[in-house]
């Protein structure tokens, strides 16, 4: 059959291990990355200036090691605000977005490199929850 092609098709391609497009579409797959991973999360309840996104877009594009990377941010809020707050337990239903962001190592890496991928990430975490300042 055809397939209706996306933006990031080759990214779900990759990571779904699959070889081709019509066996992406197909689903029958799974998403096994063989690899490890270290997740961030960030929330911000107000406006973040440019200087701490700056540091989110270093540590994805620029910081060393380089491994595969993956960032999502979710914008929140909407009808949820409508609710007073005791009517709900959605616990960032101030927030106005959501920053996801994953750095990839495989298992089989050496210790040293994949030690240096989880510190310099949490690092550049940390920097970026400083500059983000009240808005965490």
């Amino acid at each position: 059959g055809t397939v209706k092609r996306h933006g990031n098709i080759k990214f779900h391609q990759y990571t779904s291990g699959t070889g081709s497009e019509s066996e992406l579409a197909s689903g029958r797959h799974g998403w096994d990355l063989k690899e490890s991973w270290k997740g961030y999360s960030a929330v911000a309840n107000q406006t973040v200036g440019k200087n701490a996104f700056r540091v989110l877009a270093e540590s994805i594009f620029e910081s060393e090691p380089l491994t595969r990377r993956y960032i999502e941010m979710k914008p929140l809020g909407g009808a949820i605000r409508n609710r007073k707050k005791h009517d709900t337990a959605f616990w960032h239903r101030d927030a106005i977005w959501w920053l996801l962001s994953n750095h990839y190592y495989n298992p089989d890496d050496p210790a040293k490199h994949v030690s240096a991928i989880l510190h310099n990430s949490s690092q550049y975490l940390d920097i970026f929850i400083e500059r983000m300042g009240d808005s965490f």
